[in-house]
């Protein structure tokens, strides 16, 4: 979406472009580290676990060339961006869902909304995951910002104290 999105500066180009690089980069990272397909198919010559892994590299390629590109810039306001994009996420799950029961097909645990990934910790499921990346993002942003953005520039002091008399 990003790519195709002709005005640069918009709004909501900014937006998606900051939805694309935290949400992409999770997800790159993850479909790389943790790939189902290859897993159980640990063969680059198998269609299906190839191109698993080729476009969760693409994807993080991507996601870095965002920042390095300087279309994004990592802070801390970015917070609310990323919320959008988790909700966006769990439409998109909905809707899949959705989608393969009017068609009457096998329905997948898109966005692990069905199931947790994980069904040894039933606990650790879609809301628990979402909350906990807000959270890291938040920390990973501050302490970003702690390093590598000037004093005065930083989040909290863009936050505004003062009071209507």
């Amino acid at each position: 979406a990003c790519a195709l999105i002709r005005n640069k500066d918009s709004k909501i180009f900014k937006v998606i472009a900051i939805i694309t690089f935290y949400l992409g980069l999770v997800g790159g990272i993850v479909g790389v580290l943790l790939n189902e397909i290859y897993a159980s198919t640990p063969d680059l010559t198998d269609w299906d676990t190839l191109k698993g892994m080729l476009s969760h590299v693409t994807m993080l390629f991507g996601c870095i060339y965002l920042v390095t590109a300087g279309f994004i810039k990592i802070r801390v306001s970015n917070i609310i961006s990323i919320v959008i994009g988790l909700v966006f996420l769990l439409l998109d799950g909905l809707i899949v869902i959705g989608l393969h029961k009017l068609f009457n097909l096998d329905s997948p645990n898109a966005m692990y909304l069905l199931s947790p990934p994980l069904e040894a910790l039933p606990w650790f499921n879609t809301w628990l995951i979402g909350v906990l990346a807000i959270v890291l993002f938040f920390i990973f942003t501050v302490i970003y910002e702690q390093i590598a953005v000037k004093k005065g520039e930083r989040w909290y002091n863009k936050i505004n104290f003062r009071r209507k008399k």
